[in-house]
Order: structure tokens, then sequence, then C-alpha cells
């Protein structure tokens, strides 16, 4: 319990913790944002980066592992991001305190999909072949379709 208690306070320090923390940030920003983290909790972590994306993999004997995968599109914003956690009880709290953000108001749309309700235009998806993960992307929808699918998604 120690260790889930740990990591949930991990989460909430590197600006993730709202599953849309680097969605639209630049790749500088984010490596910064992973940099300062990992010099205060001196966590054992890694940091590895290509040309489009960039990943943090938290490996530390006194947490739950946590991976970060950002991906950027051509003007170097991030367009998506994959979070995984190491075990299922921390997956489910983690993603359940984020659906329950006041600010994005997540609506369901189907089984595995969650639109946010503010104007940011998010999608979190949940259900990736990787277990214990879920995707934070911008929305690619029209404004009226992305508020067309909120809105019958409350009809069912």
């Amino acid at each position: 319990m120690h260790q889930l208690t740990t990591l949930l306070l991990i989460i909430a320090l590197t600006n993730t913790g709202h599953a849309q923390g680097y969605i639209n940030s630049t790749k500088s920003a984010s490596k910064k944002v992973f940099v300062k983290y990992m010099d205060k909790q001196k966590y054992q972590a890694t940091i590895d980066e290509t040309d489009s994306s960039l990943t943090f993999l938290l490996r530390d004997p006194k947490v739950q592992n946590l991976d970060i995968f950002l991906h950027f599109d051509d003007r170097g914003k991030c367009e998506w991001e994959v979070q995984s956690l190491s075990c299922d009880s921390c997956y489910q709290k983690y993603l359940n305190n984020i659906l329950a953000s006041d600010y994005y108001r997540w609506t369901q749309v189907d089984t595995n999909t969650y639109f946010a309700k503010s104007h940011k235009r998010l999608i979190l998806t949940t259900g990736l072949d990787k277990p214990f993960s879920f995707m934070t992307r911008r929305s690619t929808l029209t404004n009226n379709d992305y508020k067309q699918r909120i809105k019958n998604a409350g009809i069912k």
C-alpha cells in the first residue's frame, strides 16, 4: 500500500495526474519536467528521446513502475501520450482519479473511450494492447462532431 501511495504522489508531482499534462507541450518543456522530477525525487528513472518521441521510465525499487510515452507532431507539440502502470490496483485508482476531474468533466462515449467536456477537446482511451495503460490525445474531430459525440453519450 505504501508503494501505491508513493506512486500516486509521484504522479501528482510530475503533473501527469490530470492525464493530459503534456498534450500540446514541447519536447524540451516535457523533458525539463522529467529531469527536474528525477533530480528532486532521486528515483531511478531514464529518459529516452527520438525526433518525434520522449519516453520516461520510472524504475525504482521504492515505487511502482511508471512509463510515460509522448509523441510529438510536425510542429513539435505533444499530440498524444500513453501512460502505463505496473499493477491493476494502481492503474484503477489512478484512472478513476483522472476521470473524476471536475476541470475536464470526462464523459464516457463508449466502452473504452472518454471525451473531455472542457475546451481542451481531449480523448482518453483505455483497453490498449499493453496492460494497465491508457492514451490521451488531442481530438481530430470537428468541434461540432466532438460535441455531438458527447451529447449522444448521454442518450445511451
